[in-house]
């Protein structure tokens, strides 16, 4: 039997294409721009230039002889926008489009001088949106906009660039084998803590910045320079979005994940400009429509707000606000029985960032800052299976941090760039943590009585100071070979860490479309104030993590539209702290409390592997892009430290041997395909591929205790076997209307549009049979068939 899903994508593809035949009935009514872009000093043709419509939808690739063409227009005045690798953008104003005639315009533009410092000598290095010239994006705005991705959540799209792997029900994502902790995100220069919503669904379903609100993404996996520090997989850097000049704009959307509203705008002549967006997600609305909400009631919002002013000629002064909060509930009873869970996480900061060009060679950036995490989690749960066990938990947390940060950029000469910057922050964090287990056993009589309590109990009041300093100086040797040369110091004193981190990094231009890029490094990484787990009565600190990095990366530009991108890496780390892992499954409020959970001690870890990115982006109607990737990690552990049920302390067992790493994905594959039939509709596939990542299976157990025979299901060999392949295709399909001054967009999307049924993870229980106890084994499934609607409307005011 069809899928009701392929009947409603088959209508609405259909209706869009009726419009289709529609404008080409009424051709005549309209007009096209046709041209060629041309270096302004040589005339040469630009192939692979990019021009789009500004403040609309629609553009062209300029082909081998820099023509491009852009048909289908309604009389009315445009303005073009061009881009070009090595160039400054250009723009063309006030184009009369009349109807049935071609406008035709010749596009110069100016080439770039290369600064040092607009060099890039980071292998994987990814710049998503943003102002530079289109063909020098990994991803560009419209791209992101129409990538099916679930929440319309700008890290889901992230997740599709080589390097880079996730799960299905949480928005955060591995680096090349590390944790998300190891990344470095920011925001308009500042460090964000936990930056996700629902942070109960595996660290967070969804992200807590809206991606409407951002100008563009920085994204670096691995060999970053030396003014990035305290992190050892990655940087993450976003900057919110810049309204344009003259322009108040207000736009809100509505799909079935949630609402939001943004304003920007300018003020005092253009010096000044304000930006507001706010978000409030409504899944509780829906479960309650459901009829469950009294059993699921998770609800988040968040709020960025930033106002701009310049002061003179050479300062800009900034002020920023973020919030997001989240409140999650569940409540859960049956025959056997009962679970409470309720959670609440706030994130909050506010900052000030000053930029000032304190001579024409000499850029300084301040940014003073002060945040604030806080959690607190309740749970209850009731138990009588085999015997009669309840158990309630109570973690409250809170996290302060105070800072200063201060980067300096000074050229020297036009080969010559130092960098230098310093980082103090005065931290503080307060845990507050019980958990109690109640555990009866039952008299023949029926009677029930208490056998034992156990608890963890931390109340714990941690304070310090943390402070970090680089210098770094960028040379070009010749007109090929640039390289950086760099260190950087970090002492955090409630740890007693100070370390010296050297990095290196370098491009050689092999030709003028070809790079080839490489570093290395010492990165290292001290355990956050905020990062000990009362729960698993880990309560002390330990010393800085070490991540070794070595990089080289080729790039190469065919000049025909598609791009070329083949980066091999090692990443090998040392003195590891001991990290929490839960074996069966970890999207739990309170994951300490399983009867699955283990601490893993590890002496090192090393991941290595290669990618390879490929993107085509010739013409305007038809794009693609893909990736593949091998990756190897794996870890070195001592000793796993097992929960056992009988035993309140638990177990130790010493290995002394090599496993996978949890997010050993093998191989991994990403295949995007978009097409624009007119410039109202937009379709894009999305389909990915992955191997399976590593798990410890299970088996049976028994044990004659207090003279009677004990059946369990026990951990099995650890991390032995692997998950089947997982694969999805998405598809999204974009409309676009002009109406009252403004844009309407609508969209529909559907995640896993063919229904696969792909591992999560599997549930065990212990079933009978003629032949004897069985362990059965049920699949916990990652993504359904996920249908979501969306409109969008923005107008300029």
């Amino acid at each position: 039997m069809r899928s009701p899903i392929f009947g409603l994508l088959l209508l609405v593809i259909a209706s869009g294409f009726a419009p289709a035949r529609a404008e080409e009935d009424q051709s005549y009514l309209k007009g096209k721009i046709e041209g060629t872009i041309v270096d302004r000093n040589t005339g040469e043709a630009l192939a692979g230039a990019s021009i789009y419509l500004v403040n609309r939808f629609g553009g062209a690739i300029a082909d081998e002889e820099g023509h491009f063409v852009i048909s289908g227009l309604k009389p009315e005045v445009y303005a073009l926008s061009a881009s070009h690798v090595g160039y400054l953008p250009g723009r063309v104003d006030s184009i009369m489009v009349v109807a049935g005639e071609s406008i035709q315009l010749s596009v110069e533009l100016d080439e770039k001088i290369h600064h040092l410092k607009g060099i890039t000598v980071t292998p994987g290095h990814f710049t998503i949106m943003g102002t530079e010239a289109v063909a020098s994006q990994t991803l560009s705005r419209r791209e992101l906009e129409t990538t099916p991705q679930v929440g319309e959540d700008l890290y889901r799209a992230v997740k599709r660039l080589p390097g880079v792997s996730a799960e299905d029900f949480s928005s955060r994502f591995y680096v090349r084998g590390g944790e998300h902790e190891e990344v470095l995100v920011t925001l308009d220069g500042v460090q964000l803590y936990e930056p996700f919503h629902l942070k109960d669904f595996k660290g967070g379903l969804f992200s807590a910045i809206d991606g409407s609100s951002v100008e563009s993404i920085e994204l670096i996996t691995g060999g970053f320079t030396a003014q990035y520090g305290d992190r050892s997989s990655g940087v993450f850097n976003i900057t919110s979005h810049r309204p344009p000049t003259g322009e108040r704009k207000v736009a809100a959307a509505v799909s079935l994940m949630n609402a939001r509203f943004m304003t920007e705008g300018t003020f005092a002549d253009n010096r000044g400009s304000w930006m507001i967006s706010a978000r409030r997600g409504y899944l509780d609305v829906l479960l309650k429509i459901a009829g469950e909400g009294d059993k699921l009631r998770p609800t988040y919002y968040d709020l960025l707000s930033k106002v701009q002013y310049q002061l003179g000629a050479n300062q800009i002064l900034s002020g920023h606000f973020f919030h997001a909060g989240d409140r999650f509930k569940v409540i859960e009873n049956d025959d056997n029985d009962a679970d409470t869970v309720i959670t609440s996480y706030d994130n909050t900061y506010g900052w000030l960032n000053l930029k000032s060009q304190l001579h024409p060679r000499l850029l300084v950036q301040t940014v003073l800052s002060i945040g604030q995490v806080s959690h607190d989690r309740y749970g209850y749960s009731f138990w009588s299976y085999e015997q009669l066990e309840d158990g309630r938990a109570t973690d409250i947390e809170k996290f302060t941090v105070l800072g200063l940060k201060s980067d300096w950029e000074y050229e020297l000469s036009d080969s010559h760039l130092l960098k230098a910057g310093i980082d103090g922050r005065k931290l503080k964090a307060e845990y507050d943590y019980l958990g109690t287990d109640h555990v009866y056993y039952t008299l023949e009589d029926g009677s029930v009585v208490l056998e034992r309590i156990d608890t963890v109990q931390n109340s714990l009041n941690p304070s310090g100071n943390q402070l970090g300093a680089y210098l770094s100086h960028r040379v070009r040797v010749s007109s090929p070979l640039t390289f950086e040369l760099g260190v950087r110091f970090d002492r955090h004193s409630y740890t007693n860490d100070e370390h010296f981190s050297p990095r290196f990094n370098f491009i050689y231009q092999l030709g003028e479309n070809t790079a080839l890029r490489g570093a290395w490094g010492h990165f290292y990484q001290a355990q956050r104030i905020d990062e000990l787990f009362p729960g698993d009565n880990l309560t002390e600190f330990y010393p800085a993590e070490l991540a070794e990095h070595k990089t080289v990366g080729l790039e190469h530009d065919f000049g025909t539209g598609i791009r070329l991108r083949l980066e091999a890496y090692h990443k090998k780390y040392s003195d590891l702290r001991p990290e929490p892992r839960n074996t069966f499954d970890d999207m739990q409020a309170f994951p300490e409390y399983e009867d699955d959970r283990i601490i893993v001690y590890r002496d090192e870890s090393v991941a290595r592997g290669f990618e390879v990115f490929l993107k085509r982006e010739k013409g305007s109607k038809f794009t693609w892009w893909a990736s593949y990737a091998y990756a190897r990690v794996e870890d070195q552990i001592n000793r796993i430290h097992y929960s056992d049920g009988y035993n309140p302390d638990g177990v130790d067992v010493v290995y002394n041997s090599k496993f996978p790493n949890p997010h050993d994905q093998r191989h991994t594959v990403y295949l995007d395909v978009s097409y624009r039939p007119t410039l109202r509709w937009q379709l894009n596939l999305a389909w990915h591929y992955n191997t399976g990542w590593p798990y410890t299976g299970v088996e049976l157990r028994s044990a004659v205790i207090d003279g009677e025979t004990v059946v369990w299901i026990n951990q099995g060999e650890t991390l032995a076997q692997r998950y089947p392949d997982y694969s999805r295709l998405d598809f999204r399909i974009n409309r676009y209307f002009d109406f009252w001054g403004g844009r309407l967009t609508a969209f529909l999307e559907v995640i896993n549009i063919l229904g696969r049924e792909n591992v999560r993870c599997y549930n065990y229980s212990i079933r009978s049979s003629s032949s004897g106890l069985y362990i059965d084994s049920e699949v916990e499934p990652a993504f359904p068939t996920l249908p979501v609607l969306g409109v969008m409307y923005s107008i300029n005011m």
